[in-house]
């Protein structure tokens, strides 16, 4: 939550000094209220390690005025499909596509293991989120009626944890933005992968998260955070070349 917070806007992040600072003399319950920061999550349905976990950890130090869960039809996932084809073009589809294929074979079980293990020791430590809290279910953060939630929730910071593309009209309502947490450090390794063409160029000092707050492109806005991750043990391998592997890294 401290690497959150201190991402913010200095008239926020200010208060909030303000408030932790002045420990021997307990401020009054208005003074609490003005220096906690207003959220709201966006997830989607099935990722219960955000729906759940990073919801009770926003609960626990923030004041979480709504989670936006989204749940796609079919038709919407073909549509972005389509979209993003036509962004990146189909060589960079296609290596989205074959690393998904690999992850699903040799990784996927493990890091389900993990997330689950993860969002029990969460939910063990923090408590369910309360009643004010506001649930609506969407089938796109663009629609129009989590633009009136998040218009009526009046958030501080909206944590975008979803695979679509924000409007303008969405992202902009937050008075101090919107973030996404890209797995991977930017501006080096923006895109698809980060972490992965980071670990196959031997740069283990860019693996990690970035905290990105959302502007009108991909992965451009102002890097508010970038938090490394340190790599203790990793299979030696010779440092993989995007040109010559036939692949191509996203940036």
């Amino acid at each position: 939550m401290t690497e959150l917070l201190q991402a913010v806007p200095g008239s926020l992040a200010s208060r909030t000094e303000r408030l932790s600072a002045n420990d021997n003399q307990p401020p009054s319950g208005a003074l609490v209220e003005a220096a906690v920061p207003r959220t709201v999550l966006i997830c989607h349905a099935d990722d219960m390690l955000n729906r759940e976990g990073l919801a009770r950890w926003l609960a626990h130090g923030t004041t979480l005025a709504a989670v936006i869960v989204l749940e796609e039809p079919r038709q919407r996932i073909k549509r972005r499909i389509r979209r993003e084809i036509k962004r990146v073009g189909w060589l960079r589809f296609l290596d989205v596509l074959a690393f998904r294929l690999h992850y699903r074979l040799f990784q996927a079980r493990r890091d389900h293991e993990w997330e689950d293990r993860t969002r029990m020791q969460i939910c063990a430590r923090y408590p369910a989120i309360g009643g004010s809290t506001k649930f609506l279910h969407a089938t796109s953060p663009n629609a129009p009626e989590v633009e009136s939630l998040l218009r009526e929730s009046d958030p501080d910071i909206v944590i975008a944890r979803c695979k679509s593309l924000l409007k303008e009209s969405i992202f902009s309502i937050a008075r101090c933005g919107t973030f996404v947490m890209h797995p991977g450090i930017c501006p080096q390794y923006r895109n698809a992968h980060g972490c992965f063409w980071a670990l196959a160029q031997q740069d283990r000092q860019n693996v990690g998260m970035t905290l990105l707050k959302i502007d009108r492109g991909v992965d451009t806005g102002p890097s508010s955070r970038v938090l490394p991750l340190p790599v203790q043990r990793a299979r030696r391998v010779a440092p993989c070349d995007p040109a010559q592997s036939g692949l191509r890294q996203s940036r």
